[in-house]
């Protein structure tokens, strides 16, 4: 008489076969995968907040694009002075926290060997 094939693999399933070893296997691959590289990035970082959230705390963005905006050209000859407005106005709007986090990855990417 045949026998269904799940009832077989059932009966003879390995140990890291299991759904409890699977799931396991997957955690474990999970927590590799997403441990962060940098320590100073690692000590800051708050494991209940989501990326978007821990990036906007840190002063980081995740697109670039989207955090500074393209200009679009025009002939007006303030373009210079309105620059230089922008960038008082980010340097009043940073905590001093973020300014650390970024001065240590300066420095971190200033020691890196060149590839």
């Amino acid at each position: 008489m045949p026998t269904v094939r799940k009832r077989r693999s059932r009966k003879n399933s390995r140990i890291n076969n299991t759904r409890y070893g699977r799931r396991l296997k997957k955690r474990s691959c999970k927590s590799v995968k997403n441990r962060i590289q940098l320590e100073c990035i690692r000590e800051r970082w708050d494991s209940k907040k989501t990326m978007k959230q821990n990036l906007m705390e840190l002063g980081l963005s995740i697109d670039p694009n989207r955090s500074l905006p393209v200009r679009q050209p025009n002939n007006s000859t303030n373009e210079v002075d309105d620059m230089a407005v922008e960038n008082t106005e980010l340097q009043k709007s940073t905590p001093s926290e973020q300014t650390d986090l970024i001065s240590e990855l300066e420095a971190i990417a200033a020691n890196a060997p060149p590839n």
